[in-house]
């Protein structure tokens, strides 16, 4: 039988103001839901405090109401207060769960302008794909990320349809618990069908946390697809001791009951019996596959103790770090739910250093890449090399495309080699001059630079017939923002570049210069 949700969560909490000073650089995150809010500067007026925060909501009458061709594919986000007048826009990062590998889907934004207090009206602000210059926001949308580029603080959320005469994919995640304390008589197996998301996930464990559950198996992945079809569930190899109270170890949910996204933490429930009173184990295995398509399954494996109190996959209170891979994030989440309709997820730290670009670094690849020029190779290629030229007019319509394009970088980049991968795309357009711009700035020194400077002293030294490689040195002084690993293959370089210079000499009966390399 399916079952309804149990508990609702909520109420965001207001964040600390932001620093009325520029030079403070703002980005707010949740580790758990996986959603970041980057504010970047000049986004706030100078001088300016302003109180932001952002929730996620979770009450089943905040999610908009749908068509049966649609569904929805990611959290819905509350980020405010409205009144808040920016300068420039924000960027509002969070996963969705469309596969986009197969594509065929019709993309849109939502956006609901109701007051916190009051049940949201939605309306659609743009259909991904049909922007004009008047659009209001840029979405970039990446295999699992959606980034949304705004000026204005309301509710969002993605949701999509499959194109005429398509059948769209859809990423769901299952979670199968059941009551950590051992059973008398009767044992419920629940089996969540949630969309892929980590906040959606949370939300799970955050039930279960109440009920006293236990996750039985890791949550897995399944595939769902537009068409009508339902998804079914069969119990199959029950281990001794137990039986079904079910007349068949098989249920179906309704399609529209998955596709359409209007029940938070949709599950269903398999009652057991237990027989034999000195049986302490359960062991069985539960198939979900959705039907008449065969490749869209998923097997959940289930064989716990029933007398072990604390199962390493009992819902903790930050189950889900160990559930689901992590994202990167650049402040943690200070929230703990509560009763209003909302899950409070961030704490704004001012004084964490968040972005990877200064601002003067910024300003300077801006003189450098927003002027225009006959190659192309200006902003325009920047937007076209980091894959955001989707509606290359909205950033064309900006005073600086150059910086609204790298804010959106900084949302989408937090991996550690950002700024070397920005190097290097700078000097395969052909401008080295802003990759020297950055260059400078990181201290540090690339692969494409080392080799560089290899071959000059390896040019050298054969012109002169002298070793110039003690002209070389590596070490964490020299670059101060280098990583371990860059430090590593710079030191083994130079190495080599020894060990053949003491070859050659030893031919000439030569004692060979010592590089030195210090680390």
């Amino acid at each position: 039988m399916l079952d309804k949700p149990r508990e609702k969560f909520t109420e965001p909490s207001l964040s600390p103001p932001l620093p009325s000073s520029p030079s403070k650089i703002v980005s707010t995150a949740a580790d758990v839901q996986s959603v970041l809010l980057t504010v970047p500067e000049g986004a706030i007026k100078k001088g300016q405090v302003e109180e932001l925060y952002m929730a996620v909501c979770r009450d089943d009458k905040d999610r908009p109401r749908l068509s049966e061709n649609q569904t929805i594919l990611s959290p819905v986000i509350l980020v405010g207060p409205p009144s808040v007048q920016l300068l420039k826009p924000v960027i509002l990062s969070f996963q969705h769960c469309a596969n986009m590998r197969q594509g065929g889907w019709v993309l849109s934004i939502f956006k609901s302008e109701s007051p916190i207090d009051e049940p949201p009206y939605w309306r659609r602000v743009v259909v991904l794909g049909h922007e004009t210059i008047n659009s209001p926001i840029y979405t970039q949308l990446d295999p699992n990320q959606c980034h949304v580029m705004t000026e204005f603080l309301n509710r969002y959320t993605l949701i999509g349809e499959s194109v005429t005469g398509g059948r769209a994919l859809k990423i769901y995640r299952l979670a199968a618990f059941a009551p950590a304390m051992p059973p008398s008589m009767d044992y419920s197996i629940r089996v969540y069908v949630v969309e892929d998301t980590m906040d959606a996930l949370d939300g799970v464990i955050q039930v279960e946390k109440k009920l006293g559950g236990r996750l039985l198996d890791k949550p897995k992945q399944i595939p769902f697809q537009d068409g009508g079809n339902n998804l079914c569930l069969t119990i199959e190899e029950l281990s001794q001791g137990w039986r079904s109270k079910l007349a068949a170890n098989y249920q179906e949910i309704p399609f529209r009951h998955i596709w359409s996204g209007n029940q938070n933490n949709l599950h269903c429930s398999f009652s057991l019996e237990l027989l034999d009173r000195s049986v302490s184990k359960i062991a069985c295995k539960i198939q979900v596959y959705q039907k008449a398509i065969l490749s869209n399954r998923q097997t959940l494996l289930i064989n716990c103790n029933l007398k072990d109190n604390a199962p390493s996959n009992a819902v903790s209170s930050n189950g889900n770090n160990t559930l689901v891979k992590q994202r990167a994030s650049t402040v943690n989440s200070a929230a703990s739910p509560t009763s209003s309709g909302f899950h409070s997820m961030v704490a704004l730290d001012p004084s964490a250093q968040v972005f990877r670009l200064p601002s003067y670094i910024k300003a300077q690849l801006c003189m450098l890449l927003d002027p225009p020029n006959v190659r192309g190779n200006d902003w325009r290629m920047l937007a076209q090399a980091l894959t955001v030229d989707r509606y290359i007019n909205f950033f064309a319509t900006k005073s600086s495309p150059t910086e609204h394009i790298l804010d959106l970088w900084e949302a989408r980049h937090r991996e550690d080699s950002a700024v070397t991968d920005l190097m290097n795309i700078l000097r395969v357009m052909g401008r080295m001059d802003a990759a020297a711009v950055l260059e400078k700035d990181n201290g540090g020194i690339s692969l494409p630079d080392l080799g560089i400077r290899i071959n000059r002293v390896r040019e050298g030294t054969k012109k002169t017939g002298k070793n110039q490689f003690q002209t070389l040195a590596a070490s964490e002084e020299d670059y101060p923002n280098s990583s371990d690993n860059q430090i590593d293959r710079l030191r083994l370089c130079l190495e080599n570049e020894t060990c053949k210079q003491r070859n050659m000499s030893s031919t000439t009966k030569s004692a060979p210069p010592q590089v030195k390399v210090v680390l």
